[in-house]
């Protein structure tokens, strides 16, 4: 579930510039926690840091904090291959 105060519009940019980039790339960049973010965000398990787990990498991006999380989860539900205004907290 995705708790709306959690989320960060700034952060919220960022991540979905990240996953368009990666996308576009063809690899993900960034630090280790951009790096999952832009992972899970395109289904890219093979984007991992290598030897991590997904599991490993769920625990990291909670480490992050609870934005991270609840962010990169609205990210996804809203879509971020086109604009999404994360502002708005009606169902996509």
């Amino acid at each position: 579930m995705i708790d709306p105060s959690k989320v960060d519009p700034r952060l919220a940019a960022q991540f979905i510039a990240r996953a368009r980039r990666a996308e576009a790339e063809g690899f993900a960049s960034g630090s280790t926690t951009e790096q999952i973010v832009s992972a899970f965000l395109t289904n890219r398990q093979d984007w991992l840091p290598e030897r991590w787990t997904m599991l490993d990498a769920l625990d990291r991006l909670h480490l992050g904090g609870p934005d991270w999380f609840h962010t990169m989860m609205a990210v996804n539900s809203r879509g971020w291959r086109q604009s999404a205004d994360m502002h708005d907290d009606r169902p996509a």
